[in-house]
């Protein structure tokens, strides 16, 4: 029999398969899946070859189904509301960050009224 070893993504123990000994991950479907994305963000990195047909591939289904995004937003409202809510409080965000960056001095009294966000700052009276 062989030893045990423990999978790096559940943290579980397996015995590798006597038909693959330097087996490293266990069997479970989600860990596979793991190793397998893991094994394909390498690639690409590593062989340009590789990752020029991943884009080729990407463009070509993009180009097949132009209208795919479309189509999910008009038939996934509440996903489409949930993206609309993230984009604003990300836009907000950014503003905010310009605003510190540029070092304009930030009235902190009336940007927390305006910026619920900003949990945790009071303004100075």
């Amino acid at each position: 029999m062989t030893e045990t070893r423990c999978c790096p993504y559940c943290q579980r123990s397996f015995h590798p398969s006597a038909y693959r000994l330097q087996q490293r991950v266990c069997s479970q479907p989600e860990c596979q899946r793991h190793r397998r994305a893991e094994y394909h963000r390498r690639k690409i990195l590593a062989d340009p070859v590789y990752a020029q047909v991943v884009l080729d591939s990407r463009n070509q289904w993009r180009a097949e189904h132009a209208d795919y995004q479309k189509t999910y937003w008009r038939t996934h409202p509440e996903a489409a509301e949930r993206n609309r809510q993230r984009q604003r409080q990300l836009d907000r965000q950014r503003r905010v960050t310009a605003l510190v960056k540029n070092n304009v001095a930030l009235d902190l009294k009336h940007s927390a009224q305006r910026f619920g966000w900003l949990e945790g700052i009071r303004p100075i009276l």
